[in-house]
């Protein structure tokens, strides 16, 4: 801890350096004596003001700077009992978070989206590459791995040279081979899509991460500060009572929070997915406006990549909440069937209507899907989560009253708290 000496100067951090003081800012004496490892001041330097933060700022001796420490520490300090309700509180406020148990849940999504991957990347045979038909530009080539998707660039220039864009005919004789092009071309996005799934998994891990290391942190921090006042035993049977009852509190609320977790995920992408829907609908409803044909087929492909992003997240958010029937399987086999199809559908009036059917049918679905899934998880979980709440934060509010009442009545209360992290100035 800081050393001390009782003058008529501030406390040097090193008093044992005989090097003349020299600070010229008027400073009210201190007194200061050690006990339980905290700092009692009876008197307090004057407020900072301008001329003195201007003088600290051109000190130059070593000594000068640490006096200036010492003398700005005092003027950020607070009271043992003050220190102590202020970690109570921020711990309480990140609790209320929940990022331990969060952080399980989180951790377990991540590691299964990245089994599945696995699993299909032993299935998938990519040997079977439908672009092996000729087409007339040979310099495009499609690789699975290529972050620039040479596959989209095939499907651009085959689209172009088969003229199925803007001729209905043409379009129904190649339906099936241009079928098999797109869901080859699909397959990589699907993949694409799955890969950005973990890394939003893995960004939530992050996050979480660093707020359970930093309640983690407050938490040592108070029982360090509470185990020097107390030794480390408990002061009396209300609080040992208290705190075995708010421990209990904290347990039924992390169990509860840890399948909130995967509410929230399921939510997350449910809510994804309507809004890939919606732009979905956007793009397919611009494309009869459209005349340029480059442009049209920049809509369509646009517009399938939406629809995939939407499905993908209504499947995930199946997978990511499995004890709630999200998922409808007729729907989602009927829009990955238009999916298929768009670049030849686009042309025919008669199955652009049906396809947007379609689309508007899923976006209906996605809407009331999400809007129940807010319902239930309100309804049910929601509830039981802020009951264990309100009693957790009532305990834990009985608690910090009890032991800064301690505090008060065995310390003086209003004693400086140094932190332990400080011990070197």
């Amino acid at each position: 801890m800081f050393k001390h000496q009782q003058l008529n100067t501030p406390p040097r951090a090193l008093p044992s350096e005989s090097t003349e003081y020299r600070l010229t800012v008027p400073v009210i004496p201190l007194k200061a004596n050690k006990r339980n490892d905290y700092f009692c001041v009876i008197n307090t330097p004057q407020s900072v003001t301008p001329d003195i933060q201007k003088i600290a700022n051109q000190s130059q001796s070593i000594n000068e700077k640490r006096d200036f420490q010492w003398f700005f520490f005092l003027q950020k300090s607070e009271s043992i009992a003050s220190a102590f309700q202020r970690l109570d509180e921020e711990i309480l406020v990140l609790e209320m978070k929940c990022p331990g148990a969060r952080l399980a849940t989180a951790e377990a999504w991540v590691e299964h989206l990245e089994n599945l991957k696995k699993q299909k990347e032993l299935t998938i045979d990519y040997s079977d590459d439908p672009f092996s038909v000729q087409i007339k530009d040979p310099q495009v080539s499609l690789n699975p791995l290529n972050s620039e998707r040479d596959d989209l660039l095939k499907v651009r220039t085959m689209a172009l040279q088969l003229g199925i864009i803007s001729n209905p005919r043409k379009a129904l004789e190649q339906e099936e081979f241009v079928a098999k092009v797109s869901a080859r071309s699909m397959q990589i996005t699907e993949d694409e899509l799955h890969v950005e799934m973990i890394q939003h998994g893995q960004q939530r891990v992050e996050d979480l991460k660093k707020e359970y290391i930093k309640l983690r942190g407050l938490y040592e921090e108070q029982d360090g500060l509470w185990a020097s006042i107390t030794g480390g035993s408990y002061t009396s049977g209300l609080e040992q009572r208290l705190d075995r009852e708010l421990e209990e509190a904290r347990h039924i609320r992390d169990r509860l929070v840890s399948v909130a977790e995967q509410w929230r995920t399921s939510g997350a992408l449910l809510t994804a997915a309507t809004k890939c829907s919606e732009q979905t609908i956007q793009y397919w409803n611009l494309i009869p406006m459209t005349r340029r044909t480059d442009d049209k087929l920049s809509l369509v492909l646009d517009c399938r990549h939406a629809l995939q992003a939407a499905v993908k997240a209504y499947e995930g958010a199946q997978i990511a909440l499995p004890q709630a029937e999200i998922l409808k399987t007729r729907l989602l086999t009927s829009v990955k069937n238009a999916g298929l199809y768009l670049l030849t559908d686009m042309v025919n009036a008669k199955r652009y209507g049906q396809t947007k059917g379609v689309f508007e049918g899923f976006q209906e679905v996605l809407e009331n899907t999400t809007k129940w899934l807010q319902e239930t998880f309100t309804k049910t979980l929601g509830k039981d989560i802020r009951e264990s709440e309100e009693m957790m934060m009532q305990l834990a509010k009985r608690l910090r009253q009890e032991r800064i009442k301690y505090i008060y009545a065995n310390i003086d209360g209003k004693k400086i708290y140094v932190p332990r992290k400080n011990d070197t100035l």
